[in-house]
């Protein structure tokens, strides 16, 4: 606030005449208040991957008089997994001439591509189908198969007691909420069984010429 003081007042009639000397003017003192003004901060709308660092959280502003300064920065909700945190005004001020009126938006971190491929495998003519374990590709921040739910398992074209030749194992059964899985095929090998014919020592052939 500051002193508001009236001074060196004229006053006229009706015709415009200067009549201010038949009057004995007293002034009185009022007050002229300053408010803070209302500045709009809006937050901008970011995305990430998983894994990944935090963009720059960034606004944009209406109301902010030249020469002023905003401070601080934007903060937001705490969470690595994948989902949606809000952001939120933080230690963003302008100093006590300005009423801030925020305006948030969200943080979303989407899920990252994972790859999870077939070990190549091979087995005999008549044995069941089997599986030769995984090759996992692309995990971040340090993580291992154990952060993934549900079991390992595998499909197969091929059936038991199939004709030899390859192919392919097809995994399946892992999930994650901070992963998007590709399974990726693997090629089994179907060899020939080796059959062994012994001979008695008693057999016996007649010469045929």
């Amino acid at each position: 606030t500051s002193d508001n003081v009236p001074s060196a007042a004229i006053i006229k009639n009706s015709t415009d005449d200067d009549v201010t000397a038949n009057y004995d003017i007293t002034y009185t003192n009022g007050t002229l208040e300053v408010t803070k003004k209302t500045l709009t901060i809006t937050a901008d709308a970011k995305s990430k991957a998983y894994g990944e660092a935090d963009p720059t959280l960034t606004y944009t502003l209406e109301g902010l008089f030249n020469g002023d300064a905003i401070t601080g920065t934007l903060t937001r909700v705490a969470g690595e997994n994948v989902g949606t945190y809000a952001i939120t005004q933080g230690g963003l001020t302008a100093g006590n001439n300005y009423e801030i009126s925020f305006i948030g938006a969200n943080l979303t971190i989407t899920k990252v591509g994972l790859k999870i491929m077939a070990k190549n495998h091979s087995i005999t003519y008549g044995d069941a189908p089997t599986g030769n374990g995984v090759i996992y590709k692309s995990f971040v921040n340090s993580d291992t198969e154990t952060v993934l739910g549900g079991s390992l398992d595998y499909d197969f074209s091929y059936e038991q007691y199939g004709d030899v030749g390859n192919y392919t194992i097809t995994p399946k059964g892992l999930t994650s909420d901070n992963y998007e899985i590709t399974f990726v095929k693997g090629i089994l090998t179907v060899n020939a069984k080796e059959v062994g014919l012994t001979w008695s020592e008693t057999t016996s052939f007649s010469y045929d010429g």
